[in-house]
């Protein structure tokens, strides 16, 4: 009997777009902050003060712990699982201190981080469940 890949009837895919959707996410930011700093260089200089040495040394640890964090839970299958385990915890920082930095003092995007640090714990937790685990669990193609 054949099963479907749809996600609402198979319920062993589901976490595994949601871990595609989340590394894209972030490395769409890192690299979208990599190509244009001015808005996230404004941001820690306007909220933050941050100037000089400091402003840089945030700056790059910030975008490079998003674009790789990306990357590994994109790549979670071919990485240790603690690698993923600690991407998670790298991105669930971000979303932290940018909910506390950035999102209370300015006002926006209040939920989004909340409902992001809960996927993120979510995942966590989860196992990071891998492609192969879940095909060969829900029988898909047979």
């Amino acid at each position: 009997m054949k099963q479907s890949i749809y996600a609402y009837e198979n319920p062993n895919l589901l976490p595994i777009l949601i871990r595609l959707v989340v590394g894209v996410m972030f490395l769409l930011m890192g690299v979208g902050n990599f190509l244009d700093p001015d808005i996230f260089i404004g941001l820690l200089i306007g909220v933050l003060g941050l100037t000089g040495l400091t402003l840089e040394i945030v700056y790059w640890t910030v975008l490079v712990c998003e674009i790789l964090a990306g990357i590994f839970v994109l790549l979670g299958r071919v990485l240790p699982k603690w690698i993923y385990k600690i991407s998670l915890v790298i991105m669930f920082a971000i979303v932290i201190l940018s909910f506390f930095v950035f999102a209370i003092p300015i006002g926006e995007q209040i939920w989004f981080h909340v409902i992001l640090s809960v996927v993120l714990i979510g995942l966590f937790f989860q196992g990071g469940r891998y492609i192969h685990q879940a095909i060969k669990k829900s029988n898909v193609g047979k």
